[in-house]
Parts: C-alpha cells; structure tokens; sequence
C-alpha cells in the first residue's frame, strides 16, 4: 500500500501544482493547462495498473474532471464528447485487465454526467448520442473482450419467437 500512497500523492501534487499554475498565479493558458491535466490522468491511470485501483479511480476521476476545473472557452466543445469517450473506453479497458467492475462503474456514470453537464451548457445533443453509443457499445464489448457478447440466458428475440408460436 505504501506504494500506491506516495504515488497517489505526487499525482495529487501534480493536479494542484498545474491548477495553481493557471488560476492563482496565471502562467499557463487554459488549453496548455487541460493538456497537462490530461496527461497527469493518463500517467495516473498507468500507474494505476501496476500500483493499484486507487490511481486509477483519481486518474478517471481527474480526466472527467479536468475540463470544467480548467475553463475558458472552446470553439468546439463537441470535441469533449469524443474525449470524455476515451476515458470511458481506457476505465473499461482497466476493468478488463484487472478486473476492477468499480472502475467501470466510475467511469460510466462519471462520462454519462459529465456529457449531461456539456448537454445543459449548450453543446449539440448529436455529439452526445455518438457518446451514448461509444459508451453502450464498450460497456458491452471490452469487459468481456468480446465483440459479440456471451452472457448467460436468453435472448430477447427469443422470447419473442415463443410467444408468438404459441
């Protein structure tokens, strides 16, 4: 455990040393400041791999969270969308690997609030149903690493066909 505390730390230093970088003491504009927030997510999802579950719940949570503590404005905030749908996939990819079904959990929720908060700024809902898909077809597919799923029971069709033979 003694590893995974001192990493979580330094990556909890890392996120507060480039948010103090942007809004107390302005040196770093918004979009370098997301870019670097980014890639301490991604650096804590990695590590969280080796490490432990708890890097990889502060790396998702940090990437999902990144975008609205940074601010500013975009041009194209459809473009969140897509990234929020990264996080999604790289939560659901942890989950096949390690096996941690709560990160998953995490990451679904988090992206689906997350496209929920963008929806009511104003951002265009047809981004979010791409969103929608990318994130009901990987929750399906990647846990499972299968592209056709294989879960145990009938299928709805099925139930379908018997009842109208009857």
């Amino acid at each position: 455990m003694l590893p995974s505390t001192f990493s979580g730390a330094g990556i909890v230093t890392l996120y507060t040393a480039f948010l103090s970088a942007r809004h107390l003491y302005d040196l770093l504009p918004s979009d370098l400041t997301l870019l670097a927030l980014v890639g301490v997510a991604g650096l804590s999802i990695v590590l969280g791999w080796f490490y432990g579950p708890f890097l990889a719940a502060v790396g998702v949570i940090g990437a999902l969270v990144s975008p609205f503590v940074v601010g500013g404005s975009s041009d194209a905030p459809h473009l969140l969308f897509y990234y929020f749908a990264l996080i999604v996939v790289m939560a659901l990819a942890i989950d096949a690997i390690r096996r941690w079904a709560w990160v998953s959990v995490l990451a679904l929720i988090g992206g689906f609030f997350a496209t929920w908060m963008l929806l009511i700024s104003g951002a265009e809902a047809v981004h979010a149903l791409v969103f929608g898909f990318i994130a009901s077809v990987a929750a399906t597919a990647i846990p499972v690493l299968r592209i056709w799923p294989n879960h145990q029971g009938s299928m709805l069709t099925d139930v379908i066909h018997r009842l109208r033979g009857k």
